[in-house]
């Protein structure tokens, strides 16, 4: 008893064809007394087909090589889909002439959520890195456009007939611009520590970089609160929740409507 109440994993004994021999947790265990009903029943008939499957696989695995494995799965629990790590090893007695191993089982949900996270924060830097890379060369090439667009604009000494549509070249030129402004802001940001920031300014720039996403039947709106004191944050975060509300949004929003996005002090 003593030793049982030691454990804080949940240990299972399985013979060759998935049946549950025994369970080893101690009683005050939450899942203790649902645990003990699984005595007797075979994987097949208390798991999902492919859950099953990956279970006998594993064991039977385990069994050939004679060895010690370490294994990763979810199972689809009353609170949802949970992250385990299995710990099967053979075992050197029988139970009615078939062999068995010895699965010990440790949840691990919140560890790959932080592996997620993580995964999803190194992401994003290196987005913003590549963002901030392509963006200083798109500038680069507009620079001359530009340059020359306005020059001939201004040429007063000719009589340009191809003045209006240097004039459209050079206003679609500035639209490019003040997008690569925003790539640029972007890739700066990725790489931000908690800083200083105004809210506002970060909404309405990720408003504009989303905005031309977004489905035409669905209008944008957003309402910010004068004088609004700065805060202590980190932009690309910051960002990043003001993208994900918004698609989380307008991906609700099928049928189209007005998207209103409010900043004030509460």
């Amino acid at each position: 008893t003593a030793l049982l109440d030691a454990i804080s994993d949940i240990v299972f004994i399985f013979d060759e064809e998935g049946m549950y021999i025994d369970i080893l947790t101690p009683k005050e265990h939450p899942l203790y007394d649902q645990l003990k009903i699984l005595i007797g029943r075979n994987v097949e008939a208390v798991l999902d087909s492919e859950s099953a499957d990956f279970f006998v696989k594993t064991i039977r695995e385990t069994l050939d090589l004679g060895k010690t494995q370490t294994v990763e799965y979810q199972l689809e629990l009353d609170r949802g889909r949970c992250w385990f790590k299995g710990s099967v090893s053979p075992m050197r007695s029988t139970f009615n002439n078939k062999k068995a191993v010895v699965w010990v089982a440790v949840e691990i949900s919140e560890r790959k959520k932080l592996e997620s996270q993580l995964r999803q924060s190194q992401k994003m830097e290196a987005i913003g890195i590549l963002t901030g890379g392509i963006a200083h060369e798109f500038n680069n090439l507009l620079s001359p456009i530009l340059g020359y667009s306005e020059l001939y604009i201004n040429d007063k000494s000719t009589d340009n007939p191809y003045k209006a549509g240097l004039e459209q070249i050079f206003i679609a030129g500035n639209r490019a611009k003040n997008l690569v402004r925003q790539l640029l802001a972007y890739g700066r940001q990725s790489m931000s520590q908690l800083e200083s920031v105004h809210l506002g300014d970060i909404l309405n720039d990720a408003i504009k970089l989303i905005k031309n996403t977004i489905p035409s039947n669905i209008s944008v709106e957003t309402k910010i609160a004068p004088k609004l004191q700065p805060i202590n944050g980190m932009p690309n975060e910051i960002h990043q929740i003001i993208l994900n509300l918004v698609v989380n949004a307008y991906h609700a929003m099928p049928d189209g409507g007005r998207l209103l996005i409010t900043l004030a002090l509460k």
